[in-house]
């Protein structure tokens, strides 16, 4: 008798990847690079305990001093929380992105090829971070909003805030990713025998970080002092002045980007030995 042969079932439509996908307002090369890094780190298990670390910390550390308050800290006091929040969720990610090119491993020489100019793989790289701190940022936030119950002047700061210090250590950390690269072990975030360099990197960014927060907090800081003298109590200065510096650190980054861009141009194959050879 002959033997029946199981029909095929019908395929269906294939689910489209992340790295196919678009990114509205962005050319297609800036989305493809922008979502390429992104699947990269989403599949890195250390990053997502570099993620989950700050959320963590956080809760232990906040629900030891919360637990001390006498008294729910007045508005001006929350600000002050809410914008370290901000910044924390920030510095969280700025080991990884110091080092966004040792990342890469040897897919760097894929880079080196492309026509595409410097800044805008810069920038797609600085893209790709942006959901990881915003993730982070959303579970901080919502834990200080269950705990202190911020005002809605302070909500607003805070959301003005986040892209602010993004910028800012996006600058910061693109120099470093420049200039001091170093090969990762494979399977790991850490450095694979780091050169004396990269200790200097380490300190350099722990020195610097003081100055690049600096800006994040002038708009809990005005609040605090209109509200200690009594000006214009009407007026949400943190607000407002959040949305000035954000103007003035985006401007500043659209200046800068484009001369870190050449400096990546001028040092992308030193670069690539450092992140490609191996280490004896």
């Amino acid at each position: 008798a002959p033997v029946a042969t199981p029909s095929a079932a019908p395929a269906g439509p294939r689910k489209r990847l992340l790295v196919e996908r678009t990114l509205p307002g962005l050319p297609d090369d800036m989305a493809a690079l922008t979502l390429a890094t992104l699947r990269s780190l989403l599949r890195a298990p250390e990053l997502k305990m570099a993620l989950i670390m700050p959320i963590v910390v956080c809760v232990i550390l906040g629900g030891m001093h919360l637990t001390k308050l006498k008294r729910v800290p007045t508005e001006s006091l929350v600000g002050f929380a809410v914008t370290a929040v901000v910044a924390f969720s920030a510095f969280s990610l700025a080991p990884t992105m110091a080092n966004m090119f040792g990342l890469d491993r040897n897919g760097f020489r894929a880079l080196v090829l492309l026509p595409t100019r410097r800044d805008v793989i810069l920038f797609a790289k600085n893209l790709a971070f942006l959901p990881l701190m915003a993730a982070v940022t959303v579970a901080l936030l919502g834990l200080i909003g269950f705990l202190l119950r911020p005002a809605l002047s302070v909500w607003l700061t805070a959301l003005v805030q986040v892209p602010t210090a993004f910028l800012l250590f996006s600058l910061a950390c693109n120099l470093s990713a420049i200039l001091m690269p170093y090969r990762l072990a494979p399977g790991t975030l850490q450095a694979k025998k780091p050169k004396p360099i990269v200790f200097v990197g380490v300190i350099a960014t722990m020195l610097v970080t003081p100055v690049i927060v600096a800006p994040l907090a002038i708009p809990p800081g005005l609040q605090f002092l209109f509200t200690r003298m009594d000006w214009l109590p009407w007026l949400p200065v943190n607000s407002i002045s959040a949305v000035l510096i954000f103007a003035a650190v985006a401007a500043l980054y659209r200046v800068l980007l484009p001369l870190e861009g050449q400096l990546l141009q001028r040092r992308e194959q030193t670069i690539l030995r450092e992140v490609t050879e191996e280490v004896e």
